[in-house]
């Protein structure tokens, strides 16, 4: 059974932590995004959500490459990789997995996840990994605050969208489609917001700068740690 999710924050990564599934959140570039309603173009990507790492891989093989109709995939359009090839029983031999501490939960709520969690860094070490304990204090709701740049995008990019496909949603643009009130409710303060946002902005900008800047603090992490990869709870509780 293979589903593929849309990512612009959380999309695939949260239903797939709540529901014990795969969920792999490609590179934006990898995988083509044509005919998905667009959020936020900067962040928007699509991707598997499997029962197995096995068929996550064997999923991307299908969907990764490029596509005329989506041009940022232009940067995947010489990707020709068997994903499956990297399923390895010893592939965890070896390799430095680093633990963010900083992103696990304190309060009793959050004892169930980090449990969790836990336990399958233990198994990564009986698998052969050396374990990390990483103290490097990074706020995760702050990311989200201060580099996120989905609302800003989705005037531009959703109005666009809608005058490109008017028989998706024959109301022009997003103004009209919250003057329309064919909306879910739950979605209301978040386009009311983002009708008043634009990426002509001097906080757009100083956001694609923070984005920036964090790739490059997480990059400098696991260059002077040697690490292979990153664990952490994507959610603090269920």
């Amino acid at each position: 059974i293979v589903s593929i999710g849309t990512d612009t924050i959380n999309s695939i990564r949260s239903p797939a932590s709540a529901n014990s599934l795969v969920g792999l959140r490609p590179t934006i570039g990898s995988v083509s995004r044509a005919g998905i309603i667009p959020y936020s173009l900067t962040q928007d990507t699509a991707g598997p959500i499997t029962r197995t790492v096995e068929d996550a891989a064997k999923t991307l093989n299908v969907i990764v490459g490029y596509d005329r109709a989506d041009a940022v995939t232009g940067l995947a359009k010489d990707l020709n990789i068997d994903y499956t090839q990297s399923l390895k029983a010893d592939g965890l031999k070896g390799k430095r997995i680093g633990v963010l501490n900083s992103f696990f939960g304190t309060a009793e709520q959050h004892q169930s996840t980090n449990k969790v969690v836990r336990n399958s860094v233990a198994q990564m070490k009986q698998a052969g990994a050396e374990i990390i304990e990483l103290e490097t204090p990074i706020n995760a709701d702050a990311l989200v605050k201060n580099t996120s740049v989905h609302l800003y995008d989705l005037q531009d990019d959703l109005s666009r969208y809608l005058k490109v496909n008017p028989s998706q949603k024959p109301v022009g643009d997003l103004k009209a489609l919250i003057a329309s009130g064919q909306f879910d409710v739950g979605i209301k303060s978040n386009i009311e917001m983002a009708a008043t946002l634009s990426k002509d902005s001097a906080e757009y900008k100083k956001r694609l700068e923070a984005r920036k800047q964090l790739q490059l603090d997480v990059q400098k992490m696991m260059t002077e740690q040697k690490l292979d990869a990153l664990v952490f709870p994507h959610q603090k509780r269920l």
